[in-house]
């Protein structure tokens, strides 16, 4: 009977999604197709020209003053679209810009759009063009400035618009209706424990698959099969290198631990090569380039960034290949290893919690997968393409590791070998960026029990002491042997075994004398934690915020912060404080106390040091992202029946009445964490066209699907 009604529910959320499915596709963004079906098109002539276009015979026309640089188009019917006809002569324009003015045969003047609308000659569905609004008259004034060449189309006035399909939209409006289908409170899978059986690991692969399809995808649309490489010349006169990462690959394996790049003498005879003014100066009339974010210490170049990713990627592909590996390339590699981690750092955790006998279902895992992917940034930041992404995803994976390790030693009574593991693999972030090490001291917290009892044991017997101490040397063993080699590559570079020569840096400001006042960290705070997204009316509705400092520091665009931009779903953990009590009762708060610390703690270093930049936040939120997912699962133990354990100790912990509605208030939970989820998901995938590196083609692809507005 009961597995009657799963298959009758589960029928039933799959007509729902059908549905969902076909109302957006067929009525909503595809409404142009019913609006001008009937349509009678008639192609139509440039009317005017503004003075301020130079038109030639192929077509083009030559921008001569900006302000008068517009094209007319007139009607005697109504025109409610437009239609950019092909020509040959826009083959050599990625895209065309324009504001679109109208005119009805009741107006006196015309009246202009605030919004900047064009269309690609690569991508058919931007030619079509809404006017609506009784106009009769179009005007389209170029956006381009003076000396620019543009097209002068022909134009259809009036077209049918065809009936379309984009199959990028089809995977966005099925991922999401499967998200609310498959994470909804009624969900089937939250009747489904959690556990090693093949629907849980088969479910949990697959999600994660996805997970990093999704961001191969940003990687790919954002250029990352040709990602930049080479040394090429900033706006500023320095030199970016965009493969330091190869060419530190190189010099290792020539034994070198500095880049073989030549030293502009003027760089070598500066006062202060610190002062990023006057060696912008230099830079402009320096014969031999001047490098950007590389260290420069006695008269050489050196990469700062962490020497693991080199040694494990970039060595072997030049040895394998004889050729360097492009940035972009080991940013998706490390990308995808740290969604995996992620997602079996989800897993260990849920085993965590069910080894105190506190039931997780598979659907609660798998909310906590996705989570975890959405509210670490990697997503996020992978559209970057810039190699400083690298030394961070490798250092989140490692810790990761570290934590996956520890866990697993810990669920099986300090197994030893899961203990050097963890051990070894914190010790890598040594080599990647050095500040994820921080992070070691969450597993304090995370094994106190284990530790009070070791020492408690230790002193009363010479046999639990000698296992005391054998567990402490498989503990600090490892992690000592692993960082020994990057302390020693530091000592051979800069003569010390703790100088990582960060404050050797070539960048936009002099890092050997920059102090920022402490009272700047709070809005930094706000700008990492609390900053809502800025949204607009228009394509692709997400923004950089307004972030005014009172003073100068290093600071890049914002798109929000981590409650509103990267983890609304987290939101409503903060009024419902049950999870609390839950993570006491399974004496995990205090690990999850130590995570937040670390968070705290790198935010404070990075904020004060650095200033805002999103890629920063790959540092910490993702120990932030640890306590979302202990929570989430705190919080599944209530909705699950017959948990026997679960008895007095609970109810003087959390209240008898708490307790009694505590079923309710997490299906409430659960609602908005899935409603956050999806907005998450939307947020992330627009934010991705607002940074200006998604290319051509997919930009304008999704901007056309909202043609009719």
């Amino acid at each position: 009977m009961m597995k009657t009604q799963s298959v009758t529910r589960l029928r039933k959320s799959y007509c729902i999604g059908i549905i969902i499915l076909a109302i957006l596709e067929i009525l909503v963004f595809n409404l142009p197709f019913w609006q001008t079906m009937r349509n009678s098109p008639v192609q139509v002539e440039i009317s005017d020209t503004g003075s301020g276009l130079e038109r030639h015979d192929d077509g083009t026309a030559t921008i001569t003053d900006p302000e008068q640089a517009w094209i007319s188009i007139n009607s005697p019917e109504i025109i409610d679209y437009l239609y950019i006809d092909p020509s040959a002569q826009e083959n050599a324009f990625n895209d065309v810009q324009w504001t679109l003015a109208t005119k009805k045969t009741t107006d006196g003047d015309w009246y202009t759009a605030t919004k900047t609308a064009g269309y690609s000659p690569k991508v058919s569905s931007s030619r079509y063009i809404h006017v609506a609004g009784l106009s009769t008259k179009v005007r389209l004034t170029y956006t381009a400035g003076k000396g620019s060449t543009v097209p002068i189309p022909s134009v259809t006035v009036n077209p049918r618009v065809p009936f379309h399909l984009d199959a990028v939209r089809l995977i966005l409006e099925i991922l999401v209706i499967a998200v609310i289908l498959a994470f909804w409170p009624t969900s089937h899978l939250y009747n489904r424990r959690f556990d090693s059986s093949p629907l849980s690991v088969i479910s949990v692969a697959s999600l994660t698959t996805i997970l990093c399809l999704v961001a191969a995808w940003f990687w790919e649309q954002s250029g990352g099969l040709h990602s930049l490489t080479g040394i090429n010349r900033m706006p500023t006169g320095s030199y970016f290198d965009s493969d330091q990462y190869a060419h530190l690959a190189e010099s290792l394996i020539h034994g070198r631990t500095y880049l073989d790049i030549p030293v502009s003498p003027d760089l070598q005879a500066m006062d202060n090569p610190y002062d990023w003014a006057t060696r912008m100066n230099v830079a402009q009339s320096s014969k031999i380039p001047i490098l950007f974010d590389v260290a420069f210490y006695n008269g050489k170049y050196y990469c700062y960034f962490g020497v693991l990713p080199a040694v494990l990627l970039f060595a072997p592909y030049r040895l394998i290949t004889g050729h360097g590996l492009a940035a972009g390339y080991g940013i998706i590699v490390f990308a995808i290893t740290a969604i995996i981690a992620g997602s079996l750092l989800c897993v260990q955790l849920a085993r965590l919690f069910q080894s105190r006998k506190h039931a997780v279902s598979l659907g609660t895992v798998l909310v906590a997968c996705t989570g975890f992917f959405l509210g670490t940034g990697v997503a996020h930041n992978i559209e970057l393409q810039l190699f400083y992404l690298i030394p961070q995803l490798a250092a989140m994976f490692f810790i990761l590791m570290a934590f996956i390790f520890w866990i697993q030693a810990k669920i099986h009574n300090l197994n030893k070998i899961y203990l050097a593991l963890g051990s070894l693999s914190a010790a890598m972030t040594v080599g990647c960026r050095p500040q994820f090490t921080v992070a070691t001291v969450a597993a304090v917290p995370l094994f106190c029990e284990e530790i009070v009892e070791l020492w408690r044991s230790g002193l009363k017997s010479r046999m639990a002491f000698v296992q005391e101490v054998s567990v402490w040397t498989v503990v600090l063993i490892p992690f000592v042997l692993g960082i020994a080699p990057f302390l020693l590559y530091n000592a051979a570079r800069f003569g010390s075994l703790f100088d990582f020569g960060a404050n050797y840096n070539l960048t936009g400001y002099d890092m050997t004398h920059h102090k920022l006042p402490l009272t700047l960290l709070l809005p930094l705070f706000f700008l990492y934690f609390l900053q809502p997204p800025s949204l607009s009316t228009a394509f692709p509705f997400v923004t950089t915020t307004q972030s005014p400092m009172p003073l100068w520091l290093p600071m890049q665009p914002s798109y929000g912060g981590f409650l509103l931009l990267f983890a609304p779903f987290a939101i409503p953990l903060l009024f419902n404080r049950v999870w609390k009590h839950r993570m006491k009762h399974n004496r995990l708060l205090a690990f999850a106390v130590g995570a937040c610390a670390y968070a705290l703690a790198i935010f404070l270093l990075d904020a004060h040091i650095v200033g805002y930049d999103i890629r920063y936040v790959l540092d910490f939120y993702w120990a932030i992202m640890i306590v979302v997912v202990a929570a989430i699962y705190a919080l599944d133990n209530i909705s699950i029946p017959h948990q026997p354990h679960e008895s007095e100790e609970l109810q003087v912990s959390c209240g008898t009445r708490q307790i009694s509605s505590s079923t309710s208030l997490a299906s409430v939970t659960r609602t908005m964490m899935v409603l956050g989820i999806v907005v998450a998901m939307l947020l992330l995938f627009f934010k991705q066209f607002a940074g200006g590196v998604i290319e051509t083609t997919p930009l304008w692809g999704a901007e056309s699907w909202f043609t009719f507005i």
